[in-house]
């Protein structure tokens, strides 16, 4: 594909050796190190406006997590933990053993702050593997269409908005959601361990009691004497087999350290 009506392919498109190789003769140059490096002081003028821009986004949670916990706080005591949601919830553990816990309207802060953060960031993940694996997939695509349909058709689902209680009865949608969420899990950093007293082994190396030790989720559901021989692969039927429950084990120990709530991060998904 052109750029506009340019009568020659733009370099990435363009099949034709011969005109890619005389088209990139005409402003090799330009690319060359030495005049790359004249324009230094461009870059870092753009990567200054990177840094400043991702500051604002930190400030602009930082204050929204301010503004929602001090409007909360601005209602009447009796009110503050009458509404029926996570920021709710905080207050009434703070105005009912706040003080016995130690948990203190900066720990609100905290938790907010980390609904905010970690709770967009995983579902994001989450919810772009599902649907990635969806498109790449046309079979089956088609057979969660089908199971949808037939849902509908029957009244088993609310309109507009599917209800969490009827979704989680919709097998291969199910199915689908564990299947994506475990070829592409939603975070990639290690879920930190501490070896019990007395030590233990671990893939033949003996490892002292208190030792910090982790895995990467990617390769605990990536685990093929748990998952199969194509663990590797996006198969949804997989969950339809004598050895989901064990998958399911494993499917949670991957997430539970991480996740405030892995069970919102599943109502959202």
């Amino acid at each position: 594909m052109g750029t506009g009506q340019n009568r020659y392919r733009n370099q990435f498109s363009q099949i034709n050796e011969r005109i890619h190789t005389d088209r990139r003769k005409i402003i090799n140059s330009i690319y060359s190190m030495s005049s790359v490096l004249k324009w230094e002081q461009h870059v870092d003028t753009c990567v200054e406006m990177f840094l400043k821009r991702m500051g604002d986004i930190a400030d602009g949670i930082e204050n929204a997590v301010d503004k929602c916990v001090i409007d909360r706080e601005k209602l009447p005591k009796e009110e503050r933990a009458s509404r029926e949601d996570i920021v709710g919830r905080f207050f009434q553990i703070h105005q009912e053993k706040g003080e016995k816990l130690d948990f203190t309207i900066d720990d609100i802060k905290t938790e907010v702050h980390i609904a905010f953060q970690a709770g967009s960031d995983t579902t994001s993940a989450a919810l772009t593997a599902i649907l990635y694996y969806l498109m790449k997939t046309l079979s089956v695509y088609t057979r969660l269409v089908a199971e949808i349909d037939e849902a509908t058709a029957s009244s088993q689902l609310s309109q507009p908005r599917i209800r969490f209680n009827e979704a989680t009865k919709l097998p291969f949608l199910v199915a689908c959601v564990k299947e994506a969420m475990r070829v592409h899990p939603s975070v990639a950093f290690l879920m930190p361990r501490y070896v019990p007293n007395g030590g233990a082994q671990v893939s033949g190396e003996y490892l002292s009691e208190g030792t910090k030790i982790g895995v990467n989720p990617g390769v605990i559901l990536h685990d093929k004497s748990v998952f199969g021989s194509d663990a590797d692969r996006y198969n949804p039927d997989r969950w339809f087999s004598s050895d989901a429950e064990n998958m399911e084990k494993h499917m949670f120990q991957a997430s539970r350290p991480s996740l405030a709530s892995p069970y919102c991060s599943i109502l959202e998904d």
